[in-house]
């Protein structure tokens, strides 16, 4: 039960014959954004007046029907008397404390043993041979097969900010290795098919990896800078 003081909500008893206590329904007066717990119990009425009690110390299963999404792994039920300091009066209530899970067996086969075999054949786009014009396809084919399991599972999820789950980020991760794979496939066939021609390397290229072997080997630093080396390369 939350409680906070409304200053527009206050009055003088004594204009007012004396009443100290009144009853409004909560849809007339202003009520902070708060987060309840449900509970069994009378809230307009102490204890004195209603008594809510359990019948038993256990809850009665009989006429549960088993879910095919969720296993209800305990229920627990509890009795609280309560008594807040704005009264005297005890306020009783009955919690039931439900634990449930959710079955994985649905979940297993219909995404993640589909999203793991999509996660195979991924890989399947380094070994075909260029020649068979099929690679970027095998490698596009498989991203938007991974970008329709995304729209699948974000309209059966709540839409949340807090919170991802390891099933979305898992799928993001596949889809970003799926796209480096289609660069390196795209990469890897301009490799091939350019052929056995030479072509000269650029010479910001060429002053670059001079730069780095040069500096992080001093063994091949000494070989190019050494006058006997120098005299045979211009021979």
């Amino acid at each position: 039960m939350k409680e906070w003081n409304d200053e527009l909500l206050r009055w003088d008893p004594k204009d007012f014959g004396g009443l100290e206590m009144i009853r409004i329904p909560c849809e007339r007066i202003w009520l902070p954004d708060i987060t309840c717990q449900l509970k069994l119990g009378s809230w307009t009425y102490n204890g004195f007046e209603v008594d809510v009690t359990n019948r038993t110390d256990e809850i009665d299963l009989n006429n549960y029907v088993k879910n095919g999404e969720w296993d209800l792994l305990r229920a627990d039920i509890m009795r609280n008397v309560v008594v807040y300091p704005c009264c005297t009066e005890p306020f009783p209530d009955v919690t039931i404390t439900l634990v449930i899970r959710r079955k994985t067996l649905y979940y297993i086969y219909n995404i993640v043993l589909p999203c793991m075999m999509l996660s195979v054949l991924t890989l399947l786009v380094f070994c075909l041979p260029p020649d068979s014009g099929e690679k970027i396809a095998l490698g596009i084919t498989v991203l938007l097969a991974f970008s329709v399991f995304m729209l699948a599972i974000s309209e059966a999820l709540p839409e949340t900010s807090e919170s991802i789950p390891l099933i979305g980020i898992y799928l993001t991760v596949v889809m970003a290795i799926t796209s480096i794979s289609v660069i390196v496939t795209v990469v890897v066939l301009n490799l091939h098919y350019l052929g056995p021609r030479v072509r000269p390397v650029p010479a910001w290229l060429n002053r670059r990896l001079n730069v780095m072997l040069l500096s992080n080997y001093p063994k091949l630093r000494r070989r190019y800078t050494n006058p006997l080396f120098l005299a045979q390369t211009r021979t």
